[in-house]
């Protein structure tokens, strides 16, 4: 998700250049990129060059352990974008294996841009809705779940009760306790 979103950002950052330039965006389909977006575009293409070399294991549970699986989670969020990512860890023998699950990420809204605060919330709403897709669509039994974020104003908002806050934050934060246990919040 991550390297999608790097390339989405490019996307809109040539829309808004092309916005703020004196011709309608569809008219400037074949004009070159500023050098600066050129210059991102170059490099984000050689991460995808890199990325090609990255190898996941086909299956998600692994032959040496007889062990329940950690769940953990890590959200984020930032004036550009949101997102959540899981991973399932088990120790073995061998010791400790980890897993990609599943991620999701999107782009903040235009008008919601600046405000990192509000797309750290989007993140950890993801984490939850990541948990509750995973426990609805999975065999796995998790041992115990870690919810990581990396904002004390989240955790927080988190562990608070919904009152008191804007519409925005009560909604979100009023979702996150019917998929996840609050106590396995942690920053």
């Amino acid at each position: 998700a991550p390297v999608k979103q790097k390339g989405a950002i490019l996307v809109r950052r040539s829309f808004q250049e092309a916005k703020e330039g004196s011709c309608s965006v569809r008219d400037t389909w074949d004009m070159a990129l500023s050098d600066g977006l050129r210059e991102d575009a170059i490099k984000l293409f050689e991460e995808y060059v890199q990325l090609g070399k990255v190898k996941f294991v086909r299956a998600l549970t692994p032959s040496c352990s007889a062990t329940e699986p950690l769940g953990i989670t890590f959200s984020d969020g930032s004036e550009h974008t949101c997102g959540a990512v899981m991973y399932l860890r088990w120790d073995s023998d061998h010791g400790q294996i980890v897993r990609l699950v599943e991620s999701k990420a999107k782009l903040t809204p235009l008008d919601h841009r600046g405000d990192a605060v509000k797309a750290k919330m989007c993140g950890a709403v993801f984490a939850s809705r990541l948990r509750k897709y995973f426990e609805l669509h999975s065999r796995i039994q998790v041992e115990k779940w870690y919810h990581l974020v990396d904002s004390q104003t989240i955790l927080g908002a988190i562990q608070q009760e919904s009152y008191g806050f804007q519409t925005f934050f009560a909604n979100r934060i009023g979702e996150i306790p019917t998929s996840t246990n609050i106590q396995d919040w942690r920053w």
